[in-house]
């Protein structure tokens, strides 16, 4: 597909002449004519024109007439074309906060020794924002010798900088960045989440070096809790469940992804002590549970299950999406049905993706309260035959729920359906058409290739009575392509 692309930009472009400084300096937005970026961007890939496109992009760039726009569609331009000359002109160039990105957006993509020298200069820049944009390129690029720079600047009092350095640390892995991140976790100024974050990249990057020496440094170093993932393996499940009793949410978060192994049998500690644990210590066990599997554990969720918006009911509602079966799907499609969207939602998710044969359940209820979410579970199921059914509610003016049926219908509009559609379109009233005629165009829009569009458009679609105005809405939205202006 990128092969027509190009070829057609090719063709395109050959008879638009040279692209001149003016046609850069005229583009403003995205509305105006870019056929001088499609030219410059092949020249750019071009090694006998490469050079020329680089300096015409300079120049531009470094014009106080350039916009923004013009300005980011010539840095993308750059990224293949840029040499040392583009080396000392980029750094010039960070003039505006709008311009920081795409310049750095090259610097990254640019393999020299000299881009890392610049980075590691511009990381103590006054300018913060110049200053974020280096550490997240230092560490992008994984230069070690950044690790102490950046450990300094982890310790700034703004927590903007702070924030930059400890991520690009986790980036850049190895000896020197996970003895720094060990140092800023005893900082009570930085993020101890991005400081885990960071320790836990650095861990998967010796992981797959195969230092499993290092690995195991990390995952045993009293400041990185979430190492409790590799724990569970070493030190076996009781040791988790001693986690679970306490006051450390960290802690508990980590135990409760350790889930390694985990068995109903083997979790006799965690479960005689479940009832007197804190909301916190029960939501994390809940989900320890319910990634482990194991259904045995289900009749300890099942009475957890309430229509009420804490963290135990809502994560023993998830975690029947793994472990829970037909004794529970009658009590989901109540909860399914809630008014409340921290219910109604992980509840829809569970019965959406358990693995049990629920469906009659399912069909049952929504043949009783005939309720728009019940319904869109079944679809999500795969009963296809429901679709129809949403089609027909969705043609029904008078269905009280019927803007609810919209938006399920915009969740499950695609190719399937829309032959049905097109036949309830031609007796529907103006309004009905109004919704129906945008459903097709989000339908139409969803592949890029015009002809599938084109295609799918004529066997679908065809059966639909437009009017003039209908029909050139959806040519012109979804069935034309995009004139360039010349």
């Amino acid at each position: 597909m990128k092969k027509i692309s190009f070829a057609f930009l090719f063709c395109a472009c050959s008879f638009l002449g040279a692209v001149e400084i003016e046609d850069i300096l005229a583009f403003k937005n995205s509305g105006d004519s870019s056929a001088w970026y499609h030219e410059l961007i092949l020249d750019a890939y071009n090694p006998e024109k490469t050079a020329e496109a680089e300096e015409l992009v300079l120049r531009a760039m470094s014009s106080p007439e350039i916009s923004d726009e013009a300005f980011r569609l010539c840095a993308k331009i750059l990224k293949p074309s840029a040499s040392q000359k583009s080396l000392k002109v980029l750094p010039t160039l960070l003039t505006k906060d709008a311009r920081v990105m795409p310049v750095f957006d090259v610097l990254i993509s640019f393999d020299n020794p000299k881009v890392d020298e610049l980075l590691l200069k511009l990381l103590n820049s006054k300018n913060k924002n110049i200053a974020i944009h280096s550490a997240y390129a230092l560490g992008m690029k994984g230069k070690v010798e950044a690790s102490q720079p950046l450990f300094n600047l982890a310790k700034s009092k703004d927590k903007n900088l702070s924030d930059s350095a400890v991520i690009a640390l986790g980036h850049i892995g190895g000896a020197d960045a996970f003895k720094a991140l060990r140092a800023l976790a005893k900082n009570r100024n930085t993020d101890k989440f991005l400081v885990n974050n960071a320790l836990s990249e650095i861990r998967e990057k010796f992981i797959a070096q195969k230092n499993m020496k290092a690995a195991l440094a990390v995952s045993l170093s009293e400041e990185f809790r979430p190492a409790l993932l590799s724990l569970a393996k070493l030190r076996g499940i009781k040791e988790m469940d001693k986690i679970f009793a306490s006051e450390n949410e960290v802690s508990r978060n980590a135990a409760r992804i350790a889930n390694t192994g985990r068995t109903y049998e083997n979790s006799t500690e965690l479960i005689s002590k479940f009832d007197k644990l804190s909301d916190g210590a029960k939501a994390a066990a809940v989900r320890s549970f319910g990634l482990s599997g194991d259904k045995k554990f289900l009749k300890i969720i099942a009475p957890l299950l309430k229509d009420e918006n804490d963290p135990v009911s809502i994560e023993a509602i998830y975690a029947c999406a793994y472990i829970g079966d037909s004794s529970v799907a009658e009590k989901l499609a109540e909860l399914a049905m809630s008014r409340d969207g921290s219910v109604y939602r992980p509840a829809r998710y569970s019965l959406a993706y358990m693995n049990e044969p629920i469906d009659k359940i399912l069909e049952a209820k929504y043949a009783d309260k005939k309720d728009f979410r019940i319904l869109e579970v079944l679809i999500n199921r795969g009963n296809s035959k429901y679709r129809k059914e949403l089609i027909s509610r969705f043609f029904d003016e008078n269905d009280s729920d019927r803007s609810d049926i919209i938006k399920v219908l915009e969740r499950q509009v695609g190719y399937i359906g829309l032959s049905e559609m097109a036949e309830g379109f031609n007796k529907a009233s103006p309004d009905v058409r109004k919704d129906c005629l945008r459903l097709f165009i989000k339908a139409l829009s969803r592949d890029r290739n015009m002809d599938f569009r084109k295609k799918v458009f004529d066997e679908t679609l065809s059966k639909a009575d437009f009017s003039d105005g209908e029909l050139e809405t959806i040519k012109m939205r979804v069935l034309t392509a995009t004139k360039k202006k010349k």
